[in-house]
């Protein structure tokens, strides 16, 4: 009997710890994650927010963990602690004292360093594992920018009083710490100004959903007890439900959710619109882009505007057609990506933009933001002139030398087709005479067909080398105005060939049945030998044009901008091989500045803009060689196509082409 006894207390004293663990270690639902920056003038309303945590506290499937950082001046409550503390919130019904559970205190931090942002929810999230996390930023915010010298305590986002330092999103700072803490569900600005486009694309890849205030917030900000509530009683919604929820609970703000997931292709809109702007100002239509942009609503920081109210404006404006149309693809690509919206103001529709009303206002520190990268909206902000004599360029002696089939005066001419049994290439070379860059293809065609396009460099004898760009379409019958997703960017002299491929089509590309020759179309019938197409009696000129485009510099700043840029990207040098590929690639680099990482990644994305893979080197200076074999970050084969590496280390960047063809 004892040793019966004894065999049961000892199975107890295994099995207890074995349901504890397995009770403990359950992963939540949902870990909310508050960085409550209170060291300056809003600390009173922190301990508010916090106490409205309180109202409904943690739960089996909801962890609410909060970092606070208080303020030796402004609330004296609390026991007046003025160091730094980790709570995990309880629930308790008293409004006014914090008595949740203290963690621990980690002294005095600064709060206005991403470091100390990705350690914080790094330890959150080891801590309380959650199926899904949101990531609240608690503080003052303005936007993109590092608003130095303003006399008021709003610096980017997350304003320390104590140290002077605040987490800029032009510097590198947000993003830098959003890469140490990968993924979130939802990141969260509970701050001022934060909801803009130029954000969205720097957070992007780290966060599927962002909820943030186009305008100032009250500093009560955010309804916690509202949106917490909410998720008590339904702890498997998904990030976009809880977004609605939050802005919905939230009476006194201009609040929206936003899915990031849809931002690439926004960009994508937004750069084709900065074209077309550029282009009408160069047309004579400068004043009623002004006046579209003055009658747009702008917010208490009146360089920021509503993203849609402008291209609406630019919609209703008597300017040309291509650029109505290209306003009215941002605001159906904004109804896209905005899912919902809180408004205090009738023109707010959830994303702004920043769009001084004059280059004297611009700030040089835009040139660091990625959308300075992906887009040609920095350039034409800064003056730029979309210059409409280097548009379309056919005959020899333009600036663009390619076939000689079209007479700029009017003269009359005609088009012939060929027949094509076989695999077909028509291709034509370019030559530029200053640096630009190719914005779309325009050809003629005599026969609807599935085609493919593609842009090469010269390489030895002034044939066709490395791709540049390739994408899919379908002609149809009469010309084919085809704009490429980014244009590619050429230096002055360089050549480069547009090649259309065709597969027994009939009389699908249509020529010039003139006698001139330009000598620089050519055929081929696998893609590697090429022969001039005026040497086989079948041919002629082929009806292939380039679309280009310059831009003119209006400001000194401007030059300067571009110097930096260039001299960023010579000191990384990135060079991949080869290019295209279809089985690996080494993409090889030279580092003269290394961060304060411990290791780097060079990053790899679709033509949206989607994040698809990341690949680490080490933090030394010197040559450097990664391998990409064509898979996403699940191990999955990428399509073929073309992508996009990045490299960002110290204060360096550089971004180049990869093509992939199987």
């Amino acid at each position: 009997m004892r040793k019966a006894k004894a065999l049961i207390i000892l199975l107890i004293i295994i099995i207890i710890p074995i349901f504890y663990l397995n009770a403990t270690s359950r992963n939540a639902q949902w870990t909310v994650m508050v960085y409550m920056n209170g060291d300056n003038n809003l600390e009173g309303y922190g301990i508010k927010d916090f106490n409205e945590m309180e109202v409904i506290g943690s739960l089996s499937d909801i962890n609410i963990i909060v970092q606070f950082d208080r303020s030796i001046s402004y609330d004296q409550s609390n026991g007046n602690w003025t160091t730094c503390r980790r709570y995990y919130v309880t629930q308790d019904n008293n409004t006014s004292l914090i008595s949740s559970e203290l963690i621990e205190d980690i002294g005095e931090v600064d709060m206005g360093d991403p470091i100390t942002l990705a350690n914080f929810a790094n330890w959150a999230k080891s801590n309380y594992p959650a199926s899904h996390y949101l990531l609240v930023m608690w503080d003052h915010g303005d936007g993109w920018r590092k608003a130095g010298g303003s006399i008021e305590p709003i610096r980017a986002v997350s304003y320390d009083e104590s140290s002077g330092n605040q987490i800029s999103v032009a510097n590198g700072e947000l993003s830098q710490a959003l890469e140490l803490i990968g993924h979130i569900d939802i990141i969260g600005f509970d701050a001022c100004l934060m909801q803009m486009w130029e954000v969205m694309v720097n957070v992007s890849e780290y966060a599927d959903c962002m909820v943030g205030s186009e305008e100032t917030e009250s500093a009560y900000g955010w309804n916690y007890t509202g949106f917490l509530n909410d998720l008590s009683i339904s702890p498997m919604m998904d990030p976009i439900s809880l977004g609605k929820s939050i802005i919905n609970n939230s009476n006194l703000a201009t609040l929206s959710v936003v899915d990031l997931t849809q931002i690439g292709n926004l960009t994508l809109c937004v750069d084709t619109f900065a074209l077309e702007l550029m282009r009408a100002k160069d047309e004579g239509y400068t004043d009623t882009i002004k006046t579209a942009r003055n009658r747009t609503h702008n917010f208490y920081e009146w360089s920021y505007i509503d993203l849609y109210d402008f291209a609406d404006h630019i919609r209703l404006s008597n300017v040309p057609e291509a650029l109505k149309y290209t306003a009215l693809q941002v605001m159906n690509s904004i109804d896209n990506v905005v899912k919902e919206t809180h408004n205090t103001c009738m023109d707010a529709y959830g994303i702004s933009i920043s769009h001084p009303t004059s280059l004297t206002y611009y700030n040089s520190l835009y040139s660091n933001l990625e959308v300075a990268y992906l887009t040609k909206w920095d350039e034409y902000l800064r003056g730029c002139m979309y210059n409409d004599s280097a548009g379309i360029y056919n005959d020899i002696g333009s600036n663009w030398v390619g076939i000689d089939t079209i007479n700029l005066d009017g003269s009359p001419y005609s088009f012939w087709g060929y027949d094509v049994d076989t695999s077909f290439h028509a291709a034509v070379r370019f030559t530029s005479s200053k640096p630009c860059s190719i914005k779309a293809i325009i050809a003629f065609f005599n026969h609807e067909f599935d085609y493919s396009l593609y842009i090469y460099n010269t390489g030895k004898y002034l044939m066709p080398d490395s791709i540049l760009h390739m994408q899919t379409g379908t002609a149809h019958n009469c010309w084919n105005y085809i704009p490429l997703p980014i244009p590619i960017v050429l230096q002055s002299d360089d050549d480069f060939w547009v090649s259309i491929y065709t597969e027994n089509a009939y009389y699908p590309i249509g020529v010039d049945n003139g006698s001139w020759a330009s000598h620089r179309s050519y055929c081929s019938f696998d893609g590697e030998n090429w022969e001039e197409a005026l040497e086989n009696s079948t041919f002629y000129n082929f009806n292939i044009r380039a679309e280009v485009q310059y831009f003119t510099y209006m400001s000194v700043i401007d030059q300067k901008i571009k110097k930096e840029i260039n001299q960023k990207q010579e000191c990384i040098n990135m060079k991949i091989y080869p290019n295209p590929f279809n089985e690996i690639a080494e993409i090889s680099f030279n580092i003269s500045q290394i961060g304060e990482r411990k290791e780097n990644k060079l990053k790899i994305y679709d033509i949206t803009g989607k994040l698809i893979k990341q690949l680490i080197f080490s933090n030394k200076i010197g040559l450097q060689k990664v391998f990409w074999d064509g898979k996403d970050y699940l191990g999955n084969y990428v399509p073929d196509g073309v992508y996009f590496c990045k490299i960002k280390t110290g204060n360096l960047k550089e971004l180049k082409k990869i093509v992939i063809m199987r």
